[in-house]
């Protein structure tokens, strides 16, 4: 969901405004919902390329199954110049920094209470974020959570300083990991239900997952999300989000790219969204690949994904609908190794798709242009060739 704006003066007011803060970096901050400002290499001035109809700029990555594994990210750790850096992108390498094995939710609710920084009515929907997160996920790794809770502060703009902050004028928050502040719209209501209940919540999971912090002696960097593939990370926390509620929330940002990763994770054997606070999106790709008999497809299938809402989103090119059937056809085979039984009929296959197509398209925009028909067309495939191999 976006905010609309009020008038054009209003738009371009913050386009100006943007543009002169483009020495900010988005990637150090984590947006909710996602939206980017692209004003090319030299200046909001330069000329927007054109593509022929059906087409775009080349892919950045290659769709298909490369002859080696991918490699999952675990950390750096060195030291130059008499100053250590420590990078850590995933859980089972915190001991490299912490010095206690764990932190649990009273002792994250404790440093809560004692920081200044965050408004009361913001310290009351962090501790239900924590405990929600000891209750549902008790091996989730709270320390660099803790790290960041200790002097975290969360301010309330208008939304010229919102757009400043978040490089947006569609954004509703935004959390700045090296300022460790996050940003949200001033007189909200933060009520269970609503949209900017999740919205807070969401950027608290950006905070539980990153950390930047500098000194004379030590530049430390735990970066459990990654700037690869920003927009499954963002789906990813959007359905971590949702699943410390105790209401069922379907409405949810990054929509598509949300119901798309809700089928990931429910056909992913062995995969909790407590390993999505505590492992890289690259452990997550692993998984899949090892799951599905690939060395290194599934991130490029998550690229796609996130190329797809780039396509949707940038009135300049339009790459077709069969474009992105490499997605759905991924999403179909998952989907009928994890819930089709031997032996089903035409019916009950097509049956089984149903439920498939209908959780991802859930609250889809039409003008997505997705050919629904080919999950039917692979799945009616790809069944039979699994049933006589």
């Amino acid at each position: 969901m976006q905010k609309p704006l009020k008038s054009i003066g209003k738009r371009i007011s913050a386009i100006i405004i943007i543009a002169a803060l483009l020495t900010v970096s988005l990637a150090s901050s984590g947006c909710f919902p996602y939206a980017s400002f692209d004003t090319g290499s030299d200046g909001p001035y330069e000329p927007v390329p054109t593509y022929a109809p059906g087409t775009g700029p080349e892919l950045g990555f290659a769709l298909e199954d490369n002859a080696e594994p991918l490699e999952i990210d675990e950390y750096d750790d060195y030291e130059l110049l008499g100053k250590r850096y420590i990078s850590i992108y995933d859980a089972g390498y915190l001991d490299l920094y912490f010095d206690v094995p764990s932190v649990s939710a009273a002792e994250c609710v404790s440093h809560i209470d004692e920081n200044a920084a965050i408004p009361e009515k913001f310290k009351e929907l962090l501790r239900i974020f924590v405990r929600s997160i000891e209750e549902k996920y008790p091996e989730a790794d709270l320390r660099p959570l803790d790290l960041n809770i200790r002097t975290l502060e969360i301010v309330e703009c208008d939304e010229y300083e919102l757009a400043i902050h978040t490089l947006s004028i569609d954004a509703y928050g935004c959390y700045v990991r090296d300022e460790n502040r996050i940003y949200v719209p001033k007189d909200c209501e933060y009520v269970p239900g609503t949209w900017e209940y999740q919205v807070i919540m969401h950027e608290f999971g950006h905070a539980a997952r990153t950390v930047q912090r500098s000194s004379k002696d030590l530049d430390l960097s735990i970066e459990l999300s990654s700037s690869i593939c920003t927009i499954p990370e963002e789906a990813l926390n959007s359905l971590f989000t949702v699943s410390l509620f105790d209401y069922e929330e379907r409405d949810i940002a990054y929509q598509l790219q949300s119901n798309m990763f809700l089928i990931l994770t429910g056909c992913l054997e062995g995969y909790s969204l407590s390993d999505y606070l505590n492992h890289r999106l690259s452990y997550f790709a692993h998984l899949l690949d090892e799951q599905n008999g690939n060395n290194n497809y599934a991130m490029s299938i998550m690229k796609l994904i996130e190329e797809q809402r780039t396509d949707y989103f940038d009135e300049n090119y339009d790459r077709g609908s069969e474009f992105y059937y490499p997605i759905y056809d991924y999403l179909a085979k998952m989907y009928v190794d994890r819930y089709a039984s031997p032996g089903m009929s035409d019916e009950e296959l097509a049956a089984l798709i149903d439920e498939l197509v209908e959780t991802v398209m859930f609250d889809v925009p039409e003008d997505y242009d997705i050919d629904t028909d080919e999950f039917y067309r692979f799945a009616e495939e790809y069944y039979g060739d699994r049933q006589d191999p």
